[in-house]
């Protein structure tokens, strides 16, 4: 979609690169109403427009709605989702669809290292949750399988990433404990071996 941005002034200008959004752009048929900055190259597209809820043989409805994108300007690209951060340099940007679709759907979060300019894009094997945490050192992206027939918990995925944005580990995960500067994962529920990734801290 890089022929969406020019170098000629519209009514959308991209912060101060000198560059501005083409007037009318379409991103899956709704209008951008706003750019706004967020940090190193990404900025956050605001989505406006109509989209049909109800339709029968008698009529349709519509109703406004609001999305957004995250523009990453080091690209030109647009990336589905919503960014937060997860320190001074990096970002992650959340594309859940599951949520709204259900599963088996397409879920992913891409790490953006602002600094570096470098991202990787962690696509899982199981519903994503919307949120990670930080454990000694390392970010933990997380999803789990359920048979709600019989209200268990299957499997769990896991993604491992360092602080300057190094995926370290990521796939099927049941349990896991970090110690000595090595992340030790245990893949399945009943699984006696263990698998020993190691890595440094910063």
């Amino acid at each position: 979609m890089k022929n969406f941005i020019t170098n000629e002034s519209t009514s959308l200008p991209i912060g101060k690169t000198g560059l501005f959004i083409v007037e009318d752009t379409k991103i899956e048929d709704l209008d951008i109403n706003k750019v706004e900055y967020i940090a190193g190259s990404l900025y956050k597209l605001e989505l406006r427009g109509m989209r049909v809820t109800e339709a029968d043989e008698t009529g349709r409805c519509s109703k406004t709605v609001w999305d957004s994108e995250i523009l990453d300007m080091d690209d030109q690209e647009t990336i589905p989702g919503y960014a937060c951060p997860m320190s001074e340099n990096l970002w992650a940007i959340f594309n859940v669809t599951s949520i709204d679709l259900g599963w088996p759907s397409y879920d992913e979060v891409i790490v953006k290292n602002i600094e570096t300019k470098k991202r990787v894009t962690l696509t899982s094997n199981a519903p994503l949750d919307e949120e990670f945490e930080n454990s000694d050192g390392l970010f933990v992206f997380k999803g789990s399988l359920f048979d709600y027939d019989k209200n268990k918990e299957m499997k769990r995925w896991r993604a491992f990433v360092d602080n300057n944005g190094k995926v370290i580990f990521r796939g099927f995960c049941w349990d896991y404990k970090i110690t000595n500067k090595t992340l030790i994962i245990q893949r399945g529920r009943t699984s006696s071996k263990k698998h020993f990734v190691n890595f440094l801290k910063k």
